[in-house]
């Protein structure tokens, strides 16, 4: 390497003299030591931006596993179907295909006529209250992909 290009640092080099050459050598040695610096700084920053992305990726991954599950640890258990009448009509649920249905799945498990339901859902969302089971007056939770499960195969 020319002597003129050598890493040092400009805080330890002596001012040049009024040669011009040696101007342009402290010139070139601080310009080195400069874009070393920035060379640093940015792999240090990428290490972070690869770190950050990491945990975000990670967090997110998370995020989705939860979603994915569907509230499933949260949900009570459905009750059978045999021997069970709609609470909102008395009527019986056998032979009714789960399409039809849904049940309480934040408290008492209890199965209902899906139709039944959602005039239950209107009439409390146009009187200003929360939805609730008709049985226990749990939150209801909304419909989800284990509404189509026999109670036997959750």
């Amino acid at each position: 390497m020319p002597p003129y290009l050598e890493l040092t640092s400009p805080a330890h080099s002596a001012r040049p003299s009024a040669n011009p050459r040696d101007r342009l050598s402290y010139s070139l040695r601080a310009h080195v030591v400069d874009l070393e610096t920035l060379e640093r700084t940015l792999s240090d920053a990428a290490a972070t931006a690869a770190d950050l992305t990491d945990k975000f990726v990670s967090e997110q991954n998370r995020l989705v596993r939860l979603i994915n599950t569907c509230l499933q640890s949260r949900h009570v258990p459905r009750r059978s179907l045999k021997n069970r009448e709609c609470s909102f009509y008395l009527r019986s649920l056998d032979g009714v295909a789960l399409t039809a249905l849904t049940w309480c799945k934040n408290g008492c498990g209890q199965n209902v006529d899906r139709e039944c339901m959602e005039r239950w859902v209107v009439e409390c969302v146009d009187s200003g209250r929360e939805v609730t089971c008709v049985d226990c007056r749990a939150v209801w939770l909304p419909l989800c992909e284990h509404d189509e499960k026999m109670p036997e195969e959750r």
